[in-house]
C-alpha cells in the first residue's frame, strides 16, 4: 500500500515527510504456526483428547480435577454443615478453609506429576479425588450414625440412651 508518514521532533520542532510504496509491520522475530505451537491451557478439551501427550493429559488431570473437587468439596461441605448451631465453635469451617487449601494443592501437584510423566492420568484421579470422595462419605457416615456405638454402650450398661 502507498502511504506517507509524517513525523516532528519535539525539542527541535523540525518536521520530516517520508513517502512510501510498500509498509509492513512485523512483530517479534518467529511466526507461530497453527495449534501445534499453543500451550496446553489454551487448547480445547477436545483437542487436549486427540493428542495425548503427558502435558496434554496434565491438563486433563487438571481440568477434571477442577470438577471432581467440586463435587467432593460439596459433600464435605455437606457433612461438615451437620453440627448445632447453638455451639459457637468455627471448627468445622477452619476445617473446611484448610481442606480447600490442601486439595487444590494435590490438584495441582497432580497436574505437574503427570505433566511430567511420574504418575498416569488415571491413577492421578483416582487417587486424589478418590480419596477425597472416601474421606467424604465416612465423614457423611460418622455424622448420620457415630452416635449409634454410644447409645449400643448404654443400652448395655442398662442405661437409657438419648433420643
Amino acid at each position: 500500500t502507498r502511504g506517507q508518514q509524517n513525523e516532528e521532533n519535539l525539542r527541535t520542532g523540525e518536521k520530516t515527510l517520508a513517502r512510501f510504496e510498500g509498509y509492513t509491520v512485523r512483530a517479534g522475530e518467529r511466526v507461530i504456526s497453527g495449534i501445534e505451537n499453543l500451550p496446553a491451557k489454551a487448547r480445547t478439551t477436545l483437542e487436549l483428547l486427540q493428542e495425548p501427550t503427558a502435558r496434554n493429559q496434565g491438563e486433563l488431570v487438571w481440568r477434571l480435577g477442577l470438577l471432581l473437587g467440586a463435587a467432593n468439596m460439596v459433600l464435605l461441605g455437606i457433612g461438615l454443615s451437620a453440627t448445632n448451631p447453638r455451639r459457637a465453635s468455627n471448627w468445622n469451617l477452619l476445617f473446611a478453609l484448610m481442606t480447600f487449601a490442601i486439595y487444590y494443592n494435590v490438584i495441582n501437584l497432580s497436574q505437574a506429576w503427570v505433566a511430567g510423566g511420574k504418575i498416569g492420568m488415571g491413577s492421578a484421579l483416582v487417587l486424589a479425588h478418590g480419596g477425597a470422595f472416601v474421606i467424604s462419605l465416612g465423614l457423611l457416615w460418622w455424622r448420620d450414625n457415630g452416635n449409634r456405638r454410644g447409645r449400643w454402650r448404654a443400652r448395655l450398661a442398662g442405661g437409657v440412651a438419648p433420643a
